[in-house]
């Protein structure tokens, strides 16, 4: 961890203020954009060097600026812990810490709301896509009645249970902002106590969102002043299982004051008070100064705010054990199952497709039957699909169910026209389809997208899935990551051949496959009756290498609807 310097984080407070002063007061400064990403940037830059301080901000009132911007700089901070818990991808939240400074100016007179429209608009050249015009005017609605959040939620809980994933975050973060601001008029609420409220008037989707904040911020949050069995006053740092990291206030034990910053179990503390004035903002340094850090540096099982990545290039380990053991000339059916069982995903994903695939739909629930069942190759290429999507969604984003929704039916499409060929060349079809829309997952421009619609021309083409600024990173990034993951030759020159788009005549067997699954699968998804010209000489030129024929094509549409059962058990 990196030495506090609160110097930083007041200069977030000086530039949030600014900020703020400067969307209240038109004319609009072009400027005003450059200041909203360099400032988004510096604050999530400090919350992932000092997450417990960040964390603590909400529960200690800065008498040095304004309740508005107390408020407002809360706001943010619940924002980006509720959505680092949800695993959101940094590119989406920075965006959504954007609309929320933007919006949150109670202001209705006409200047301010032409004052808006600026800000919207450049926001918009800057490829912002969150600033969708109707999204805007919703979070504008929702942070414009910040003090009255409880009686909103009242009366508009339809319309509420309406609001996407990213419009939720926003409210919740609102709502916690306000139940526990401090405003002189009515007493603020604990962090636990505003969290309950909340959990009591939320529509039901809205508890998937609020579950990880009971792991982490808790109900003893960092920041929180809290009662321990002594009836002492202490501070709390930082969070550990069961555990919690203190700093005494008021004790009248010299010996916890000779000792500071000391761990309690969390079961004995006896009350959590609400937001606290913070006398001076250089205390945090004597909280959360080198005497914490060293103690949070010597307990590595201490609490963090972020979620840990696995990387996307590195194999899981059980997979590739799997895999060693397929290899050999004689695979040993024991070791596979023992692996298998150490990992339920792969068994539970085994055991789901294995069931899918009988002719009598019995459910299947042992790992070795399931592996018999789907065969040694087959089940291979099914753990690693499994694996490399769960990879691929390890932080959420705005079209990221549409897109693994989309390459499961693509997946599934590429096999089945696998088993409609005479030939066994086509196989790797499915796994190879994966590997082709992989950079869709981790690109920043897509991950920014709220609306996905491909382009209406050669629907065998993968790059005309989504508009691409930088089309050469899609070309490159399929092949490095197949061949991270020790994929065969065949999968790498089909992937190869797929980056190359325009010429499809003398094209492999699995570029023409890949290529009517594609026409397929957009049909069926996007519902693209209309074709080109392009389009269907491509599919002329694969029904007469393949050996197809419209008619099977035709026949294809029609099972899929009955036999896509596609699972994937993504962990978010």
């Amino acid at each position: 961890m990196d030495e506090l310097n609160y110097s930083s984080l007041f200069n977030l407070y000086q530039q949030l203020e600014q900020i703020s002063t400067e969307l209240e007061n038109p004319p609009f400064q072009a400027t005003l954009t450059s200041k909203l990403v360099v400032f988004t940037n510096q604050f999530l830059l400090f919350a992932k060097k000092h997450p417990d301080v960040f964390s603590a901000q909400p529960h200690l009132y800065k008498s040095q600026f304004s309740p508005e911007v107390n408020v407002m700089f809360n706001t943010l901070v619940y924002l980006s812990v509720i959505a680092s818990r949800n695993k959101l991808d940094e590119t989406v939240l920075q965006q959504l810490l954007i609309a929320a400074i933007c919006v949150s100016s109670s202001a209705d007179s006409p200047q301010a709301s032409n004052n808006k429209t600026e800000i919207k608009t450049s926001l918009l050249h800057a490829q912002l896509t969150l600033f969708a015009a109707s999204r805007w005017k919703l979070c504008r609605r929702m942070l414009v009645v910040k003090e009255y959040a409880l009686r909103y939620l009242h009366k508009n809980s339809n319309k509420l249970a309406k609001l996407d994933t990213l419009q939720s975050l926003l409210f919740i973060a609102v709502k916690l902002a306000s139940l526990t601001r401090n405003n002189g008029k009515t007493a603020p609420l604990s962090f636990a106590h505003a969290l309950k409220k909340i959990c009591l008037d939320a529509p039901q989707h809205w508890y998937a969102l609020l579950r990880p904040l009971m792991f982490y911020p808790s109900l003893i949050p960092p920041g929180s002043t809290l009662k321990d069995q002594h009836d002492d006053l202490q501070l709390c740092l930082a969070l550990q299982p069961e555990k919690t990291i203190i700093y005494p206030l008021l004790t009248a034990n010299d010996t916890i004051k000779q000792i500071p910053i000391r761990i309690i179990e969390t079961a004995k503390v006896k009350q959590v008070f609400s937001v606290q004035k913070l006398p001076n903002i250089i205390k945090l340094d004597e909280y959360w100064g080198p005497k914490f850090q060293q103690i949070r540096a010597a307990k590595s099982e201490t609490i963090s705010l972020w979620n840990k990545k696995t990387s996307l290039s590195s194999v899981p380990s059980s997979l590739v054990a799997i895999q060693l053991e397929l290899n050999t000339p004689q695979p040993n059916v024991d070791k596979i199952v023992a692996i298998l069982e150490k990992e339920q995903a792969f068994s539970t994903q085994l055991q789901h497709i294995a069931s899918a695939n009988s002719r009598l739909m019995l459910p299947i629930v042992s790992s070795r039957h399931g592996l018999l069942m789907n065969g040694f190759d087959r089940s291979y290429q099914s753990l690693l699909q499994h694996s490399l999507l769960s990879r691929l969604t390890q932080e959420t984003f705005p079209l990221q169910n549409r897109l693994a929704n989309f390459t499961q039916l693509f997946c599934f499409t590429a096999d089945e026209i696998s088993k409609r060929l005479a030939s066994k060349a086509s196989d790797l079809a499915s796994t190879v389809c994966l590997f082709a829309l992989s950079y869709f997952f981790i690109s920043p421009m897509i991950r920014t997208r709220h609306m996905w619609q491909p382009i209406p021309v050669e629907h065998y083409k993968l790059s005309h899935l989504f508009a691409l600024e930088h089309p050469e990173q899609f070309k490159q990034f399929p092949v490095k990551l197949a061949q991270a993951w020790q994929q065969p030759k065949q999968v790498i020159i089909a992937l190869k051949q797929l980056s190359m788009g325009d010429s499809h005549i003398g094209a492999s067997q699995i570029c023409l496959v890949i290529g009517l699954a594609l026409i397929a699968s957009r049909d069926i998804y996007f519902q693209e009756n209309a074709s080109c010209e392009h389009t269907e000489l491509f599919k002329q030129n694969a029904f007469k290498q393949l050996k197809f024929s419209q008619t099977l094509f035709d026949e294809l549409l029609k099972d899929l609807a009955l036999k896509n059962q596609v699972y994937c058990s993504l962990s978010f």
